[in-house]
């Protein structure tokens, strides 16, 4: 034990709690993309039968996969193109939110925000400490 309390380790040590929670945001985007699917079909038939506007369909689609790019970013530690995708799907959700209340954008704009939350605590730890 004759190490120097006082001097910085040698090794550095990875922080894992970070790289979870983007594990974490990632399969919920993936599983949200993926409930949305099966929901495709009678989101479709509410868009035909005028029931949801086009422009509220469409920013539901632009946002879910605005969502799913920006889990996979947080994968591939590009956190600041993460934070931006994650930014834009919540407020593509909350733009479906506005006349169309789906349960899945309401879910989808809290994955969204914890995204962008993450990525930007990602950003925040610095280039440094990025492993």
């Amino acid at each position: 034990m004759n190490q120097d309390p006082y001097r910085a380790p040698s090794s550095t040590v990875p922080d894992s709690s970070r790289s979870k929670w983007s594990l974490c945001v990632a399969i919920l985007a993936f599983v949200q993309v993926l409930l949305a699917l099966l929901g495709a079909p009678s989101m479709l038939e509410m868009v035909s039968s005028g029931d949801v506007s086009m422009v509220l369909f469409g920013a539901y689609w632009l946002a879910t996969a605005s969502l799913l790019v920006g889990g996979a970013m947080l994968l591939w530690r590009k956190p600041l193109a993460a934070m931006v995708l994650c930014a834009l799907s919540a407020l593509g959700m909350s733009a479906a939110l506005i006349d169309w209340r789906p349960l899945l954008s309401i879910t989808g704009f809290g994955i969204a925000l914890v995204g962008a939350l993450v990525a930007l605590s990602v950003i925040r730890r610095g280039p440094a400490a990025q492993v």
